[in-house]
């Protein structure tokens, strides 16, 4: 059995026996920690406030939040608790039952905050993923890291989600058409089809393009989606539009066409001027996090070496290889407008060698060329 005497409530109320007792009538669960706060009665205080964390976080779970929403939910009250836990505060709530109106309060008022940050964009996003769901088998990505998370879909497309996006898309793409639905900020390489346009939705904003990189961002507490093109054209146009329905009809790009480095935002069903392009890095500092927007993936003779190097610091993947043998094959290669999986391949083409991606790192076998 666990050493609960240690425990702080945050941490009991995540504690699976502990809510057992909570949340069920168990005879040898109310035994133990009857037993338990007779011999520990000090820690009385703590147990009621982490009942009341596990009862409020009951109420929140009836309601429509996804289990990653329930998580970071259950955190921020985490770290809000924490902080009136510091000696300085605690002067404030010598008296136990102060200390549970305290948790309560907290849980409350965060969960209340937690509901109104849903506001249109998330909500227009659970609306039209729940139509989605309708028509196709339904795959969701969540990022709740500060880390950018890359996101492979069906076609071969790649996607990197900033912290706190969430993108759903279908298990396949069928039909005439790739559609995905964004909330949240994120950057999109897509593969390039241009018999099959790809269609962003994103809160009252639908972007298609037919093969091309760009970001959208569209963050739930934001009133703005903003479009950044990096390479190729994007169309964007309003949802519930009659162009919406033109866009549909036609593989073609119309009407406000975006081309690289342009930037449009959307605000209030009104879409502003195009904005002039700006210019992208053609370097990566060593041993530094970039952002894949203002990078450029365009080698002359470039040793192998430095091409992975801009590979796991632009995507955060961990690429194993031998670099004895290959390190220093040159590299040849346009691959700005490429999705990760193209790139991947292009660039072991190049160098007669084969890669595995999965689970956060690539793995590169080949003889090399030395």
């Amino acid at each position: 059995m666990n050493n609960y005497v240690s425990y702080t409530p945050e941490e009991l109320a995540q504690d699976q026996y502990f809510i057992q007792w909570v949340n069920a009538t168990d005879l040898a669960a109310e035994n133990f920690w009857q037993n338990w706060l007779e011999t520990y009665p000090f820690k009385r205080k703590d147990i009621e406030i982490a009942r009341q964390i596990v009862l409020l976080t009951n109420q929140m779970a009836d309601s429509d939040f996804s289990d990653d929403e329930m998580v970071e939910l259950k955190s921020a009250i985490f770290e809000q608790i924490a902080q009136y836990e510091t000696p300085s505060i605690w002067g404030r709530f010598r008296q136990n039952w102060a200390w549970v109106a305290v948790a309560a309060s907290l849980a409350i008022g965060i969960g209340l905050w937690w509901q109104n940050t849903r506001t249109v964009s998330e909500n227009t996003y659970l609306a039209q993923v729940n139509m989605a769901k309708k028509k196709y088998e339904i795959i969701e990505s969540l990022n709740l890291n500060e880390e950018q998370k890359v996101v492979s879909l069906p076609d071969g497309s790649s996607i990197m989600l900033k912290k706190g996006a969430r993108i759903s898309y279908p298990e396949s793409f069928e039909g005439d058409k790739r559609e995905v639905y964004l909330t949240g900020e994120a950057f999109f390489e897509v593969a390039k089809d241009a018999t099959k346009p790809f269609f962003v939705h994103a809160n009252q904003v639908i972007t298609k393009v037919l093969g091309t990189s760009f970001t959208i961002r569209a963050v739930a507490d934001a009133p703005t989606v903003t479009v950044n093109v990096k390479t190729g054209r994007v169309a964007v146009f309003l949802a519930n539009s009659q162009e919406e329905t033109q866009q549909a009809q036609t593989k073609k790009l119309e009407g406000l066409v975006l081309s690289p480095g342009e930037r449009v935002v959307v605000e209030e069903n009104n879409i502003g001027a195009v904005q002039a392009p700006k210019p992208f890095s053609e370097t990566v500092s060593p041993n530094t996090s970039q952002s894949i927007e203002h990078i450029s993936f365009e080698f002359n003779e470039t040793p192998l070496k430095d091409v992975f190097a801009r590979i796991e610091q632009v995507y955060h993947l961990k690429v194993e290889y031998n670099e004895h043998l290959m390190g220093n094959c040159p590299v040849t290669a346009s691959l700005t407008d490429e999705p990760l999986n193209q790139k991947l391949h292009l660039i072991c083409k190049a160098v007669r060698a084969n890669y595995v991606l999965s689970e956060g790192k690539v793995v590169v076998s080949g003889a090399g060329c030395e």
